[in-house]
């Protein structure tokens, strides 16, 4: 009962955040930017860098910027005088970076996935504005406040230890069915099933891994189940996964790509593409050296609209590559593609060169039987694979993607399976789907 009570509060609260006038009014501000022209919306970009670049000159890592006159005009040239910075910088240079934290402000804190977490500062009107980006998403799909929806993510929406239903709980705030993550298991499956199935969501908001795993307990059940729209965040989405769960649920898969530090997002739109939010941050890909790259490379940012702690020129280490020409939604956001992942998760073949993990994924794109799977390097050529299996899985499974990473990957790696009751998630919940434990990879 206390736990229930927790969670209807903790659900009034977001919903007192996330859904109130002044969100609304932001969200109406942010859909007028996709009817701009290209000129329009790169006018709009440079004065919010050029407020980016006078905020940060408060602060003493940007002390440099102090006395200069900065105005849209500059601000581009302006920027690419600063160096590029990393998590590294914001842990060990923490005084150059941070104001003097007040009550009022708001903390924000990354999964720490990679390491060590990254706590940042967050004025309340940059809490609006990251919620208004959301839900400008939303609408891309014609989602309305108050339509029914489900949530599927690492929130901890009932006790782990609880064996019998209800594995989730109703948001009546806001018309959101709050699942379990940690109950997507096949004792439980079909109660979760027929209760999303009852709910009728209009749309979803989940982990990747979370909703693949829904789907797979879907298809096992004899339960029709169909949600028109699935919001993926805070992992890769891999291509498996998107499939499955548009045969099986249905569903148009939207993937949202952000982060604690809120310096990049890139939001999928109904055609599939991924589209950096140009009125979010300001954007780079830059190669090995530093320089701006149409080729491979990794994502930088710069902060807009949080004034109070502005990042600039923020290098992620996640690898993605500019898409020339025009969307078929004809918003006038550049598109990536999809990103590739950490360069802290790059993993090697037998000879040491980097592989994406994109072309991991095609090892178990005809495998079944099988719940979850990591694939983890361990050693020099030597990596190991990580399976949740159900009943059904054998031998002959095993053999079959031994061959595929002889024929996709590479045929001299040492690789080892190792069969585990749940691939274990990061303290969010999250679940990594290709890792690097090798030190100092």
């Amino acid at each position: 009962m206390i736990h229930d009570l927790k969670t209807r509060a903790q659900g009034a609260w977001r919903a007192m955040l996330r859904d109130n006038w002044w969100t609304e009014r932001r969200v109406a501000q942010l859909r007028a930017h996709e009817s701009m022209s290209v000129d329009e919306l790169e006018s709009w970009r440079r004065q919010a860098l050029a407020r980016s670049l006078q905020s940060a000159s408060r602060l003493p890592a940007y002390r440099q910027l102090a006395g200069e006159a900065i105005h849209a005009g500059n601000a581009e040239d302006m920027l690419a005088r600063l160096p590029v910075i990393s998590k590294t910088d914001l842990l060990g240079r923490r005084h150059e970076f941070y104001p003097e934290q007040r009550p009022w402000h708001a903390i924000g804190q990354s999964s720490g996935t990679s390491g060590t977490p990254i706590r940042v500062l967050r004025s309340f009107d940059s809490v609006i504005t990251e919620n208004a980006f959301v839900k400008r998403h939303w609408a891309w799909s014609g989602f309305k406040n108050g339509m029914p929806r489900a949530f599927l993510r690492g929130d901890l929406v009932v006790p782990t230890d609880q064996s019998e239903p209800p594995f989730w709980r109703l948001n009546p705030v806001n018309n959101q069915l709050m699942v379990s993550s940690r109950h997507l298991k096949p004792p439980f499956g079909k109660a979760i099933v027929e209760a999303l199935a009852e709910f009728g969501p209009v749309m979803m908001q989940a982990y990747p891994s979370t909703a693949f795993s829904l789907a797979q307990l879907a298809q096992a059940s004899d339960v029709k189940l169909h949600i028109p729209y699935v919001y993926t965040s805070s992992e890769v989405l891999m291509p498996y996964q998107a499939e499955l769960v548009q045969q099986v649920l249905g569903a148009k898969v939207m993937d949202l790509y952000g982060m604690a530090e809120r310096v990049i997002m890139a939001t999928g739109c109904e055609h599939g593409f991924m589209h950096v939010n140009t009125d979010y941050s300001w954007v780079e890909i830059i190669d090995e050296d530093g320089h701006p790259t149409d080729g491979v490379g990794t994502l930088v940012g710069s902060t807009f609209h949080n004034q109070l702690m502005p990042i600039l020129r923020y290098r992620l280490g996640d690898l993605s590559r500019w898409m020339p020409g025009q969307c078929p939604c004809g918003r006038p956001f550049p598109r990536i593609e999809p990103v590739l992942g950490r360069l802290q998760d790059q993993v090697y073949d037998s000879r040491g060169q980097p592989l994406s993990p994109t072309l991991v994924q095609f090892v178990f794109k005809a495998a079944n039987h099988i719940r979850e799977a990591q694939v983890a390097q361990i050693g020099f050529g030597h990596w190991q694979v990580r399976i949740a299996p159900y009943p059904e899985y054998g031998q002959a499974m095993e053999d079959s993607i031994r061959a595929s990473f002889a024929k996709y990957v590479d045929a001299n790696l040492k690789v080892d399976f190792v069969y585990l009751e749940e691939i274990p998630r990061t303290k969010a919940g999250k679940y990594r789907w290709v890792v690097n434990e090798v030190a100092n990879a």
